[in-house]
């Protein structure tokens, strides 16, 4: 494989190549997604959002486009419409009648096809008035006026206000018996028509209305004119004043409940569906009443709804978990209205997409829509929603039923008693008798049914005895039920019972005020994967369902009894389920919803009599998918990606194929021409050995059969998912289980043949026995027998396991010698004590360079030259020292005795300028030197660190060296074993000044001035003058212009470079008796490098005044230093480049540039 280590160990052209392949690999992913996601896809269709995205009201339009979107998302999620992506594009109308204008006008100006909007009457209506001039379909999902819909192009998914009212006016004089009634309402679109139709209906039923009193949201005296309204309760009893209905929006209807509340005034609340949701039973956690006593403002109050998600189908159970999942908040029901409003107008997108004609003209398409929106007029057109089947009626208005519920403990639950209106297919046997028991009555002019509602709820137990050949397990539960009346609760049938289960009587029962509770335990046998059918990927859905033996959904509705289960919080939820399972299988989520079962007829005289042919019953379900307690990679994937990933990995794979065979002919290619003896190298060129990329194509060819095998499973399980029986599929998912385990094991086969033996052989020079191979792949392939067995066959494998053991310990007996050397170098490769090139000392053996490391030894070259092979066993456990590890920098020590006279000071200067004299010797850290006082001596010892150890003898007497000639030059004699006696007269000098060497002296050493006469030395000896530097002084810099050039007499510089990256490099050092800047002084020319003080330096300076006389008179003295100069720039450049060009040919031309250079610079 392709280690860390490996790749700091590749050469650039290498780690270009492998992600040069990488890269490649990279770009043929992205261009096959861009070509699914560019050319094969067709353009987007647009639908526009409208509603108050921000401000007071935001969170009913943040509602609105999150129900949207979940919806597109599931579209688009199953490839859109005939391949066209459903984008929505969202506009904020701020629920202002300025700003809705302007936005409606930027939809209608959009490229969108229809708009769904606004969330307030009276802002849709001014949005109505631009979407009829534009000619564009609109949904709104939440506005009720019903002058909403005057306009042929506006539609809703949510009833009408005036329907509300008179729902809400026979549901409080009816169901609640309430004679008296009292209103408050806002004189906007939905407050006046609200109050007005309430009003009517319920004076036509007989009742009264007390009081009314009105405002304008607006008005800035509002918190005087709600004291007026409870001033005015005040004086009036209860009884008179009867039901109050709230005719108002959600912020004035809290106002308003606050203080009644606070006002000790109670008597029942109604309002419409601006009210009704947890949001609004939340707005009043800020109140200390509130945090006291839950529920202490809310409790009681009933509100319309156009979905309850307790008495909600299992689609709509789904959609709120989807939404809980997605936005981490329940939904409101403008939320679940703006989904449906969405499958409405997706639905008309499919039917213009079904006539095949163009889409250039967006005005034609619009009226087109509009016209498809209004075919769904009737039952057996209508669109499957969430609230309930949408089609519309003349005007544009949703037909569906009004759902009332009430406010207990912050939640808004379904209210015990519903009305349904009744339709052809649930007409009843007696309709007399119906009304005379009370079950049925007349709202307005439609004859509907009063449902009770029993709250239900299952506490899971136990689940055992799960079996996966017949698909049935034993379930332990308890299960209750609270209702108002007399009703037969537990008269009930669990439809996937394998027997018949009676409740019997119950565990327990009590009644409190008008509500009844009934709680039994039931133990039995169920069928699980009962209602999907099918299973996948190990998946299992273990159900409780049951429905009331003789009362249909005209009479009884089972809901989940979200107060009892906790549905508010899916956390606690799931913390109260936490059943007893078998340790192998886990709980996915816990589930409960109300679904609607058919019943037969079988050939009742009174059914056939109304041609009846099935009846609905409530059906209550819970929910419990279970999954093997297991690590899958199979449901990590999403669906709708493993299609397309699939197809990426099969054009890979071909590719990979294709570039390894290629790879191999060149592999055999080049071992044919080294066995004749021919180079197979480029001159010039280094490119990375074929084995090395077969290597890096291996990787990827394995990497891609494992995406082969995940997506490939993936895609062939949810094909066949529905098309065959269970039976087949878990015999498709065993195979797949069982090459799970072969795959990986044939695939780590060939990753130890072509990463690990061939890598060894290649190493060592020596051929892995077969017998190592062979035992080494059978012990893999036993492993996965033994794994197929275990997990894939549920088989226990002690036996197998015993044999297998035996088997390996007489082997190991008889070679366990060579085993200890083997698993040693094992442990050594994996340690990485040490590697080829390193230098090291292993226990007792002679210090050298690590040389091969072979199956069996570690090999180390000797200074002697000479090859000491140590077993591994023996390496792995002694003492290791490693002088390349951590770093390749490791130290020297060297003492030298020094005669005592000397200042220990000046000293130890020298010898650190000596020291960093030494090319190769580290600045940092930099060179350290130690006095210790002997007998006749005193003892420095010189610390520096070098970073070749294979060079440390060559070091050594480099600084030998170096001290020596420092020494000497600066007067500093050896210690010897003697004793002198010294006298002086007057005054010591300064020794230091003392020892400086003569500028004639220096100036007859030097190279550069052979070719001057005596006379002319000694002239331009009179003319230096002595510069003084501290270690860090910059002496000159890099690019300035200068005339002058330096003799370091004592002290140390470096030169340094800087390259056009901007990094300083240091080329090289410089010390005593060596010059620097005589480019400059002999050319005129920018300094080509920057010179620092290593250590205190001092140096002598002569300039270009000082020596232009003597040039001019002797021109050959110019082309002598040409050919000096030229000899250094060219050592100088060496430093700057990766390799040296040192033909004649440079030579030469560097020498008469530098002529050139010298006669103009001073003739």
């Amino acid at each position: 494989m392709i280690s860390l280590d490996m790749l700091k160990d590749m050469t650039k052209k290498q780690r270009i190549w492998l992600f040069s392949l990488s890269g490649l690999l990279i770009i043929l992913i992205l261009a096959y997604i861009g070509y699914l996601s560019i050319w094969d896809e067709k353009p987007a269709i647009y639908i526009a959002g409208v509603g108050p995205m921000t401000g007071r009201d935001g969170k009913d339009g943040q509602d609105m486009a999150n129900g949207i979107r979940i919806y597109l998302d599931e579209i688009n999620k199953s490839g859109g419409v005939d391949g066209h992506k459903i984008e929505l594009l969202m506009f904020d109308d701020q629920n202002n009648d300025a700003q809705a204008r302007a936005m409606a006008i930027k939809a209608s100006q959009s490229p969108a096809t229809a708009v769904i909007g606004h969330c307030f009457s009276s802002i849709s209506k001014v949005g109505g008035e631009i979407y009829k001039e534009y000619g564009v379909p609109a949904v709104t999902p939440a506005a009720t006026a019903e002058v909403i819909t005057d306009n042929d192009w506006y539609f809703r998914t949510v009833p009408t206000t005036k329907a509300q009212s008179i729902f809400l006016a026979n549901y409080v004089y009816q169901v609640m018996g309430c004679r008296n009634a009292s209103v408050i309402y806002d004189r906007d679109e939905y407050g006046a028509s609200l109050a007005e139709n309430f009003g009517k209906a319920f004076v036509d039923l007989g009742g009264s209305i007390s009081y009314i009193w009105s405002f304008k949201s607006d008005d800035k005296r509002l918190d005087e004119i709600f004291s007026e309204f409870i001033q005015g309760m005040k004086n009036s009893s209860s009884g008179e004043i009867g039901t109050i209905l709230l005719a108002t929006q959600a912020n004035e209807a809290e106002d308003i409940i606050t203080l009644l509340r606070r006002n000790n005034i109670s008597v029942p609340i109604m309002s419409g569906d601006a009210i009704s949701s947890i949001d609004f039973a939340q707005r009043f956690g800020k109140y200390f009443e509130e945090i006291t006593h839950p529920g202490y403002f809310t409790d009681g109050i009933f509100a319309t709804s156009p979905i309850m998600f307790d008495v909600a189908g299992e689609e709509a159970q789904k959609f709120r978990n989807d939404y809980v999942t997605t936005y981490g908040v329940f939904p409101s029901w403008v939320a679940a209205t703006s989904y449906d409003a969405a499958a409405v107008i997706v639905a008309a997108i499919k039917k213009e997409m079904e006539t095949g004609d163009s889409w250039d003209d967006l005005r034609q398409i619009r009226k087109k829509m509009r016209n498809h929106i209004a075919s769904f007029n009737k039952p057996q057109r209508a669109i499957t929603g969430l609230t309930d089947e949408i089609y519309f009626d003349d005007r544009g208005d949703m037909v569906k039923p009004i759902s009332i519920g009430y406010f207990q403990n912050q939640l808004f639950i379904s209210g015990m008693t519903q009305l349904q209106p009744l339709s052809k297919g649930n007409c009843v046997i007696d309709l007399n008798n119906e009304f005379e028991a009370g079950r049925t009555l007349i709202v307005g002019d439609i004859c509907m049914y009063k449902t009770n509602i029993v709250y239900t709820g299952i506490k899971v137990n136990e689940i055992k005895d799960v079996s996966l050949e017949n698909f049935i397990c034993t379930v332990d539960f308890n299960i209750w039920f609270r209702y108002q009346g007399d009703v037969d609760v537990g008269n009930i049938k669990f439809v996937n019972a394998v027997k018949s289960i009676e409740l019997g009587d119950p565990v327990e029962s009590k009644r409190v005020g008008n509500a009844s509770y009934r709680s039994y335990h039931v133990v039995g046998e169920f069928i699980f994967d009962f209602h999907t059918g099918y299973q996948a990927f190990g998946k299992h859905d273990i159900s409780v369902s049951f429905h009331h033996r003789t009362l249909n959904r005209n009479n009884l509705i089972y809901v989940s009894d979200m107060l009892g289960l906790n549905m508010s919080d899916p956390e606690q939820l799931m913390k109260d389920h936490a059943i007893n399972l078998p340790h192998e299988w886990k709980l996915l989520s816990v589930d409960f919803y109300q679904s609607a079962a058919r019943k037969s007829s079988l050939g009742d005289p009174e059914q056939l009599s109304l041609n009846k042919r099935t009846d609905l019953y409530s059906q209550f379900n819970a929910n419990l998918p279970i999954t093997k307690n297991e690590f899958t990679l199979r449901g990590l994937l999403p669906s709708y990606l493993v299609k397309n990933l699939l197809v990426i990995c099969l054009l890979v794979t071909i590719l990979l194929w294709r570039m390894s065979r290629k790879l191999r002919d060149a592999q055999e290619n080049s071992s044919r021409k080294k066995e004749q003896g021919l180079s197979t190298d480029v001159p010039g060129l280094t490119t990375p050995q074929p084995n090395f990329l077969l290597k890096i194509v291996w990787l990827f060819q394995i990497i891609f059969t494992i995406l082969i095998l995940l997506t490939g499973e993936v895609v062939l399980i949810n094909y066949l998912t529905k098309k065959i029986d269970a039976f087949s599929l878990e015999i498709i998912i065993r195979i797949f289980d069982i090459l799970w385990w072969l795959i990986p094991a044939s695939l780590l086969s060939l990753i130890m043949e072509r990463f690990l033996w061939a890598s060894i052989e290649r190493k060592t020079g020596q051929q892995i026995p077969n017998i190592l191979r062979h035992a080494v792949t059978f012990m893999i392939y036993l492993l996965a027998v033994s794994g197929i067995v275990a997990f894939v066959f549920d088989q226990k494998i002690t036996s197998l396991l015993a044999t297998s053991g035996m088997v390996a310990m007489i082997i190991g007996l008889a070679i366990q010698i060579n085993i200890s050397n083997i698993f040693s170098g094992i442990a050594i490769n994996i340690e990485k004590p040490f590697r080829i090139g390193d230098w090291v000392k292993i226990g007792d053996y002679d210090e050298g360079q690590v040389v091969d490391v072979t199956w069996r030894s570690t090999r180390i070259q000797t200074w002697y030259d000479n090859i000491v092979s140590i077993p591994n066993s023996v390496a792995s456990e002694s003492v290791i020292h490693n002088f390349n590890f951590p770093n390749k920098t490791y130290w020297i020590w060297l003492t030298i005795q020094i005669d005592p006279c000397h200042p220990p000071d000046r000293v130890k200067k020298i010898l650190m300028d000596s020291a960093l004299s030494v090319q190769g010797v580290t600045s940092d850290p930099a060179p350290e030197v130690h006095v210790t006082i002997a007998v006749w001596s005193v003892d420095y010892t010189v610390a520096f660190c070098v970073q070749d150890y294979s060079k440390r003898f060559e070091y050594e007497s480099a600084i030998w060296k170096a001290m020596w000639y420092h020494l000497d030059h600066a007067g500093i004699a050896l210690g010897t074993e003697s004793r002198e006696v010294y006298t002086f007269q007057g005054e010591k000098g300064d020794p230091q000044a003392k020892n400086l060497p003569d500028p004639s002296k220096v100036l007859e050493s030097m190279e550069i001035f052979d070719i001057f006469s005596i006379e002319t030395k000694r002239i331009l000896s009179q003319r230096m003058r002595l510069r003084n530097f501290q270690p860090g002084d910059m002496i000159v810099e890099q690019g300035n212009q200068g005339d002058s050039m330096f003799v370091i007499v004592e002290g140390s510089v470096g030169i340094l470079v800087t390259l056009p990256d901007g990094k300083v490099i240091e080329v090289a050092r410089r010390s005593i008796g060596d010059i620097m800047g005589e480019m400059a002084l002999l050319t005129g020319e920018v300094r080509s490098a920057s010179i620092s003080a290593l250590t205190e330096t001092k140096i002598y300076e002569l300039t270009k005044d000082d020596i232009a006389p003597f040039i001019k008179k002797n021109p050959r003295i110019s082309e002598r230093l040409s050919e000096i100069l030229t000899q250094r720039k060219l050592e100088t450049d060496s430093k700057k480049i990766e390799h040296q060009e040192s033909s004649k040919r440079i030579q030469k031309s560097v020498y008469t540039q530098i002529l050139k250079k010298i006669r103009h610079f001073f003739l």
